[in-house]
């Protein structure tokens, strides 16, 4: 009967915008591409960077840190490519190897303020 004489239940609140924890490979995705960005050289920087372009993931520095370790060593595989040189042969793939060394893996064990030197050093 309110609402026929135009008094009607006040409408809903908009609720709080729904915050989602991302899939750790969602999330180390989004860590590459701000790991790639050579202004970004802390780790906090790296977190606000997600965030801003996540706003509706709740991403802890905690994790960001963890996670370092394996994007650092994404990104120096990616760097350095896989080292060979395929040619295609009647429809067999012919793997030549150079002869170089292959780069060092990242100790797991590696502290971040050390990956964070590390990246400083290899940009001067």
């Amino acid at each position: 009967m309110l609402h026929f004489l135009g008094f009607a239940a006040p409408a809903a609140a908009p609720g709080p915008e729904e915050h989602v924890i991302p899939e750790e490979p969602a999330l180390l995705q989004a860590l590459r591409t701000a790991y790639r960005n050579p202004a970004i050289t802390t780790t906090k920087a790296m977190h606000l960077d997600v965030s801003a372009r996540h706003p509706n993931w709740t991403v802890n520095l905690k994790r960001v840190r963890k996670l370092l370790c394996k994007v650092v060593a994404q990104h120096e595989n990616e760097e350095a490519g896989d080292g060979c040189d395929e040619d295609e042969v009647e429809g067999w793939c012919v793997v030549t190897t150079p002869g170089i060394a292959a780069p060092a893996a990242v100790s797991k064990t590696a502290s971040v303020s050390e990956l964070w030197a590390a990246r400083r050093r290899g940009r001067s």
